[in-house]
């Protein structure tokens, strides 16, 4: 164990995953006291759960929807330049729909229903991608490279 008394059993910081072809970051632990304090904040698990808060500082909310769209975003191709983030809970996608609303000034319509408890967000269009782009990774340190390096070539090859 790593951490006796908070019975941190495994700490995986950097791992290659080579059928994502990324990096992964990852804590596992065992204690009952952080886990009823991170559920006290409003972190799941799991954000299929309809109880997930998707909830950021503002000055880290960027960084959090960067995160989101890493992990269940879908950047389109320049024949269909789409954007889009799937997941089991409408009430996180309606918060973040706010989220980039505000950051990067576009609007986003509200969560869409794809399937039986299944919800998109998304948005289009070359002005909108490129704002998102910047808000998205100007001055970030932390990102998935192919993400990046996908919306980047929609916001110069889409006009």
């Amino acid at each position: 164990m790593l951490c006796p008394e908070m019975r941190i059993s495994h700490v995986d910081v950097s791992r290659y995953h080579p059928s994502l072809n990324s990096i992964h970051h990852r804590i596992d632990f065992r204690s009952d006291r952080i886990a009823r304090r991170l559920h006290q904040l409003g972190l799941r698990e799991r954000k299929s759960v309809e109880g997930f808060r998707a909830y950021a500082p503002v000055k880290y909310v960027r960084h959090y929807v960067r995160g989101f769209i890493d992990g269940d975003g879908t950047i389109g191709t320049p024949k269909h330049p789409v954007v889009s983030i799937h997941c089991s809970c409408r009430s996180a996608l309606t918060a973040i729909t706010k989220m980039i609303s505000r950051g990067a000034r576009v609007s986003v319509k509200p969560p869409r229903e794809i399937r039986k408890d299944f919800w998109r967000i998304s948005w289009a269009g070359y002005d909108d991608l490129c704002r998102i782009y910047h808000w998205l990774y100007d001055g970030a340190r932390h990102f998935l490279m192919r993400k990046k390096l996908r919306l980047q070539k929609l916001t110069v090859g889409v006009q």
